[in-house]
């Protein structure tokens, strides 16, 4: 076996006896994930309903004198939504 960088005549082994170089293939480097650009504007335009939905909710409780589980289950889903749109935000990179 010959070595690739030096040329001389080498025994098996991890590196040339003569030049010292590395006779194990290197696997090749993964490219590291970059994080997503994102605008301010397209986050806060997928936060606009549940925001609302928010207030949808807390209309409904108020018309209602604070009597209907509707008016809490709306305000419980939007934050939920809320909650998951900034988990999704966070595991895909984005970067304001």
């Amino acid at each position: 076996m010959y070595c690739k960088e030096c040329g001389a005549k080498i025994e098996d082994g991890k590196f040339c006896s003569e030049c010292g170089a590395n006779l194990k293939p290197v696997p090749p480097k993964q490219k590291e994930r970059q994080p997503v650009s994102v605008h301010t504007a397209d986050i806060l335009l997928t936060l606009i309903i549940p925001i609302l939905g928010i207030f949808i909710g807390i209309d409904y409780l108020l018309k209602n004198k604070g009597e209907g589980e509707r008016g809490i289950g709306i305000i419980i889903l939007s934050l939920f939504l809320i909650l998951i749109y900034g988990a999704i935000l966070i595991m895909i990179g984005i970067r304001i």
